[in-house]
């Protein structure tokens, strides 16, 4: 397996600081030599060498643990975080298939099955990872459909708490994914602070007077695409109202979640979002929904003291912008289980 080469690659590029441009040289260098390390070696029993590890996820995982510790003021555990790439990494990864070898005539008389042939050979314990704060410790297994930005714990139904969501025509509506979660674990408490057409600004403007009505465990907050498809509004703009609203929430004692929203690239086509008085031609449309992908990316660096549900997917949306009530269920499980 050699270890010790793996040790020497990665000093050849760490010891050059002043070669290291970003986080994702770190990343790339770290995942590349550890699947190299893995593929010279093989399993304790047999021997047998790993042919696919998930290399993309682990070198993902790996720039995350790195950018946390980058903005993080207290001890931090950053092989411990590590760890969870190389969790991923393991997560149903290949190894080599090796045929068995064949049984002896004595073997066979005694009914031994010769010639066996193996068609496939997945890792189906990933093992653990033991952090380097306490050799007790054991990180989690990280969730496959998880999204890399989503830092949002799971809701427990078992346990009854208060749920508020702010937001726009995504979240409004009698089946949307706040009332699906409503119906289906009685223990979440949801009200909906939600109307079609909305922007940002009214959900800042109205926030308060819901705070001061009840008291929440926590309060989502999903806004944004009206927005960035109104050109008098910049996303400074909507970026501010979304952390003033953090602010609100935070204070008031609950925990403060925002809802990055679906992938665009895969759900939004302008051409099936309809033409309006103001939108006569669908091209438009392109700019503003670039606009409202660079407000998504940047709402994970810039809003502070939040939770995140991160960029998830659902699919083509029929209208380009409004998800159907199968998607809704999506969204509301990409919720209920910190996807």
């Amino acid at each position: 397996m050699s270890w010790q080469q793996f040790r020497e690659n990665i000093l050849r590029v760490v010891s050059q600081p002043e070669n290291i441009n970003d986080i994702d040289l770190i990343a790339e260098t770290y995942a590349r030599e550890y699947d190299a390390c893995m593929k010279r070696g093989g399993d304790s029993i047999n021997k047998i060498p790993i042919a696919k590890g998930d290399v993309v996820k682990m070198k993902n995982l790996f720039k995350s643990a790195l950018k946390q510790g980058l903005s993080t003021t207290t001890n931090y555990d950053l092989v411990g975080q590590m760890g969870n790439g190389v969790i991923a990494y393991w997560t149903n990864a290949q190894m080599v298939t090796i045929t068995a070898p064949l049984v002896t005539l004595a073997q066979v008389a005694v009914g031994a099955t010769a010639n066996l042939f193996a068609t496939k050979n997945t890792v189906i314990n990933p093992g653990t990872w033991v952090g380097a704060n306490s050799a007790q410790k054991q990180e989690p297994t990280p969730n496959p459909n998880k999204s890399k930005d989503t830092t949002n714990e799971p809701l427990d139904s078992n346990t009854k708490q208060s749920i508020l969501f702010v937001g726009d025509s995504v979240t409004a509506g009698s089946y949307s994914y706040p009332n699906i979660i409503a119906k289906k674990y009685p223990n979440i408490l949801v009200d909906i602070l939600a109307i079609g057409g909305k922007t940002t600004g009214w959900m800042l403007d109205n926030l308060p007077t819901q705070l001061a009505l009840k008291k929440y465990d926590r309060v989502y907050v999903y806004g944004g695409i009206n927005d960035s498809f109104n050109d008098s509004i910049s996303s400074q703009t909507a970026l501010n109202n979304v952390q003033k609203m953090v602010n609100l929430i935070t204070n008031s004692g609950a925990t403060a979640v925002v809802i990055i929203g679906y992938n665009t690239d895969n759900s939004t086509d302008f051409n099936k979002i309809p033409t309006t008085i103001y939108v006569k031609d669908k091209t438009l449309y392109i700019p503003m929904i670039e606009k409202y992908k660079k407000y998504q990316d940047l709402l994970k660096t810039n809003i502070q003291n939040a939770k995140f549900v991160g960029k998830f997917e659902i699919g083509k949306l029929s209208d380009g912008l409004h998800p159907s009530s199968t998607q809704h269920t999506v969204i509301a499980k990409i919720i209920k289980d910190g996807l």
